[in-house]
């Protein structure tokens, strides 16, 4: 999601950085969808695709999905929730947001760094059971503070770690036949009513998350419904991690998500010698159809 705010700057450095690992690190060709409002479309086509080679565009389908806070209350008051949240959460509705013939997209933030081939991760779709919608890797930020409004109410989800939204694959068909965000969501707090200590001060029209949070919640009350990636898609700054899971990601290499502001990963030699690289591939460089920059 990118969005023309007072940090663009950054998530426009982000934003570009992410892309030109991307197309280093694998020879698909890419549908690049981008959730942002008008300002934010015409921004990153004319400061990032429209500076882009031709031979680079020709493996790029640009396809803005226009959507701000306006809209997206629309959507929630539409499905009968009384949220209210930054125009950021369309994440949880993208199986709508995108036209019916996506049936699959892998989405990311804007703060990663991709090293292995995304064919790989997005051959991960055809290992999915019958009942799983969402591939996603554990959090290791968790916060049971995250939980407070929860916790307020009295409802006590279960212990876990829960998972990260920074990388997600998505069964968009299943999710609309489904309805994610509404069935889902309801049936998640249906699932949690019977540890309301006060039951009377829930307003059942509402849902108390949002973002990372709804997805947990969720999938925390129906675990069926998520497929595990394995750890080297979503390698996070918040983690902690031994010297030999320190080798064993960096042998084989996924994608690297610079969460959390003290980050172990940022000195892992294969993190500095690829964004080293990268820093020198300006964005209009016909390089970028090569592939298996590490």
């Amino acid at each position: 999601m990118v969005t023309p705010d007072a940090a663009w700057e950054k998530i426009h450095e982000e934003f570009e950085s992410a892309l030109k690992s991307i197309l280093l690190s694998t020879r698909l060709d890419l549908t690049l969808i981008v959730f942002t409002n008008d300002l934010g479309r015409k921004t990153v086509q004319t400061r990032v695709l429209d500076k882009m080679h031709p031979t680079v565009l020709r493996r790029i389908t640009y396809v803005p999905i226009l959507v701000d806070a306006g809209a997206t209350a629309r959507y929630i008051e539409r499905m009968g929730l009384a949220w209210e949240p930054k125009w950021t959460v369309a994440k949880i509705f993208v199986y709508e947001l995108l036209p019916a013939c996506f049936e699959w997209t892998i989405q990311v933030d804007t703060d990663i760094l991709v090293l292995g081939d995304m064919a790989e991760l997005w051959a991960q779709r055809h290992q999915f059971n019958s009942t799983q919608l969402i591939a996603g890797y554990q959090e290791y930020a968790y916060n049971p503070k995250n939980m407070v409004k929860l916790n307020k109410l009295g409802i006590h989800v279960p212990d876990t770690k829960g998972f990260n939204t920074g990388v997600l694959l998505m069964n968009l068909r299943r999710m609309r036949e489904q309805e994610l965000a509404v069935s889902l969501v309801l049936q998640a707090n249906k699932k949690l009513q019977p540890a309301w200590t006060d039951p009377d001060k829930v307003d059942a029209s509402k849902f108390y998350q949002l973002d990372q949070d709804v997805f947990n919640t969720v999938l925390m009350a129906f675990p069926h419904m998520r497929f595990e990636l394995e750890p080297r898609w979503n390698v996070q700054g918040c983690g902690a991690y031994s010297e030999d899971e320190q080798r064993q990601l960096s042998a084989r290499p996924g994608l690297f998500h610079f969460n959390c502001n003290r980050r172990q990963i940022d000195a892992w030699k294969v993190v500095t010698a690829a964004q080293e690289r990268l820093g020198k591939i300006p964005i209009d460089s016909p390089a970028l159809c090569a592939c298996n920059h590490r």
